[in-house]
């Protein structure tokens, strides 16, 4: 595939969905990125949790997902991406706008598992116009500063319904 220059200079995507940052000439691997469904579909960035990695979502992306393009990035420290820390949700941030420069997205739905929902709540809250929509599916949460919390609230409200803290009803299989 060859290297792809966007308009970040720094940040470049070469091979199959590897993003890498380019220093002195050099190629410095960060995270894989996993791709599936349309590629010209509207774009789903889908983050995985703890001890998980980004091709988890390919069940999803072929299913329910069918007609959206996903991107499953391995997050800093688990797959086939970067293992250096620091493995903090700011640097997990920074990574996330890197992904999306280097893919030349303005802005994506977000859907975050468990840590990274955090990632994903965080992210909305750094990049808020960057962010769509933001699905989280038993995020951890709880541990998070306030400012992203803050933001969960405050962008429930603006929709007209307080964030749901009950579990979803679940309907029995047929």
């Amino acid at each position: 595939m060859g290297v792809l220059t966007v308009a970040c200079a720094e940040v470049s995507r070469r091979n199959s969905g590897e993003i890498v940052k380019v220093e002195d000439g050099r190629f410095i691997p960060m995270l894989r990125v996993h791709e599936f469904g349309d590629p010209n579909g509207p774009p789903v960035l889908a983050l995985h949790g703890v001890a998980a990695h980004g091709r988890r979502w390919g069940p999803l992306a072929a299913g329910e997902l069918a007609g959206f393009r996903v991107l499953g990035p391995d997050l800093r420290g688990h797959g086939e991406s970067v293992w250096d820390p620091p493995w903090s949700l700011p640097s997990h941030v920074g990574d996330l706008v890197e992904v999306l420069d280097a893919l030349e997205l303005e802005s994506v739905s977000v859907v975050g598992h468990s840590f990274g929902g955090a990632v994903g709540a965080n992210l909305a809250a750094a990049v808020p116009g960057r962010v769509r929509a933001l699905a989280l599916l038993d995020p951890a949460i709880g541990w998070m500063p306030a400012a992203p919390v803050q933001w969960l609230g405050s962008t429930a409200s603006i929709r007209g319904s307080p964030p749901r803290t009950t579990p979803w009803p679940i309907e029995p299989a047929t």
